[in-house]
This record gives C-alpha cells, sequence and structure tokens, in this order.
C-alpha cells in the first residue's frame, strides 16, 4: 500500500488513536532516561482538566513514499517539525535539544540512532495502542 491512497475510515480511526498520545519518541527517551517524564509530550488531559495538545502522525516512508496508513507514530511537534516550530514551543533551539533530544527534521540520523528505526518506533505505537486497548493508563 504504498503512495497516496486516501485514508480508509479505519485508517484514520487508528491515526486518530494514535495522535491521542503520547509522543512515541518521547516515551522512548522516558524509557533510555534522556527525557524527564515531566517533559514528556503525552497528550490526553492535564490534571486541571483541560485537553493536551494532541500528536502529529508521522507517516514511514519507503524510497520516499509512504507505506500506508498504518505505517507510523505519534510525534510531538518539536521531536516531528524540530527547528520549525520553535515559535510554538516558545523556547531556544539549544534549550529543546537538551529537553528532548533530536528530532525528525533537523537531526534525522541522530534521531533514528537515539530513538530507533521507523520500524521500532511503529512496533513501540502498536505496545501503546495494545495497553491502551487493555485499559492500562500507565503507558
Amino acid at each position: 500500500m504504498m503512495g497516496a491512497k486516501p485514508p480508509s475510515k479505519a485508517d484514520l480511526a487508528h491515526m486518530g488513536r494514535c495522535k491521542a498520545g503520547p509522543c512515541i519518541p518521547c516515551l522512548v527517551g522516558v524509557s533510555l532516561g534522556l527525557i524527564d517524564p515531566a517533559h514528556a509530550c503525552r497528550g490526553g488531559t492535564a490534571a486541571d482538566g483541560h485537553d493536551l495538545p494532541m500528536m502529529e502522525f508521522n507517516h514511514a516512508k519507503s524510497g520516499n513514499l509512504r507505506r500506508g496508513h498504518r505505517y507510523g507514530y505519534a510525534v510531538c511537534l518539536w521531536h516531528h517539525h524540530g527547528s520549525q516550530q520553535l515559535h510554538a514551543l516558545g523556547m531556544p533551539y539549544a534549550d529543546a535539544f537538551l529537553r528532548w533530544g533530536p528530532n525528525l527534521h533537523d537531526q534525522g540520523n541522530l534521531f533514528r540512532r537515539t530513538f530507533g528505526t521507523d520500524d521500532d518506533l511503529i512496533e513501540a505505537q502498536a505496545f501503546v495502542l495494545e495497553q491502551q486497548t487493555a485499559g492500562c493508563d500507565s503507558v
């Protein structure tokens, strides 16, 4: 399923569940001890009842073509767009890098060495969705 085929209703539902969070690179970074859990982008609802920003869905590619709408993972603004989103994050590049590590836009190779390949991150996304479906809120 390569190319620009429009998403089906099931694909849209899958991407929506992913985008509800957490950011998979943030989650991996926390598990590796690279990101403070307080700074991990998780989506959902804050303690004060306000909705936290949804993640974006990063489509994995092969040969610069999307592999399909089920091949991707949730990603926050920093991990997806990096320096393109510094205005939204309200901090200098060096501070964002220290807080969240490398990002796909600015340092794709370092991002993959740090957080894993697309397939690793897709597998982590599948695990998170399984745990959410099973009713485990500890993810």
